[in-house]
């Protein structure tokens, strides 16, 4: 399968679990030609049909780290506009070689938990508002780097014009180095791997974690209120 048919199928699977509504998704993935030139395929800013054609993305091309950027690859369709987290895929991407695909998505789970942290910060007084601590879940050891089910740090940042997102995103990744997600506060999260499927691994495991913590304070805050 080809990148650009891995990319329609991961986004059509991403809507179909509600993790894109409205089309509310970007998807980066990158392609080695050789050791000094690449291939990125972007999704577009909007899918107006509930279903990517590999014919609507973007592709561009980085030759020696100058990146440019080509039309669609559906040449009739010039409405289409490269997606406004583009800048900020292609930064997480940048950052480790490793990594060859970024999403942003908009799972509900997640989501919920950066507005909960910021709620439990106010409560306690946390002098880190921005981060999201997921603790103590046997199902960490699949997201942290060294196998370890104690903590996840997982950075937050605001919402706002693509140059300020990429600016924060910078910022969290630089403190947080490592980071498996980015929790974007009332919208979603963006996310990366060496593959889509990987990614959406994580995902799933995030999600479910999420949900955990949240239910778990909810518990929490019911049995100390009685």
């Amino acid at each position: 399968m080809n990148e650009q048919m891995q990319i329609s199928e991961a986004y059509n699977r991403f809507r179909a679990r509600g993790w894109a509504p409205g089309g509310q998704c970007a998807i980066a993935l990158l392609s080695h030609v050789t050791d000094n030139s690449k291939k990125i395929y972007v999704t577009p800013d909007y899918v107006k049909d509930a279903q990517l054609a590999s014919s609507d993305l973007f592709l561009l091309r980085d030759l020696y780290g100058i990146q440019d950027i080509q039309t669609p690859l559906n040449q009739i369709n010039q409405a289409n506009k490269i997606s406004r987290w583009s800048s900020v895929l292609l930064e997480i991407l940048s950052r480790n070689t490793t990594n060859l695909c970024a999403v942003q998505l908009t799972p509900l789970w997640s989501t919920l938990a950066g507005r909960h942290a910021l709620t439990n910060w106010a409560k306690k007084g946390d002098s880190h508002p921005n981060v999201l601590r997921l603790t103590y879940w046997k199902l960490l050891e699949k997201l942290t780097f060294d196998g370890s089910a104690e903590e996840l740090s997982i950075p937050i940042i605001s919402y706002g014009k693509p140059e300020e997102t990429l600016f924060e995103t910078k910022e969290a990744l630089k403190l947080y180095p490592h980071t498996c997600a980015i929790v974007i506060r009332d919208y979603g999260i963006l996310a990366w791997g060496k593959t889509l499927a990987d990614v959406q691994n994580r995902v799933e495991i995030l999600e479910h974690l999420c949900q955990l913590q949240i239910q778990d304070f909810i518990l929490f805050e019911k049995a100390n209120s009685v």
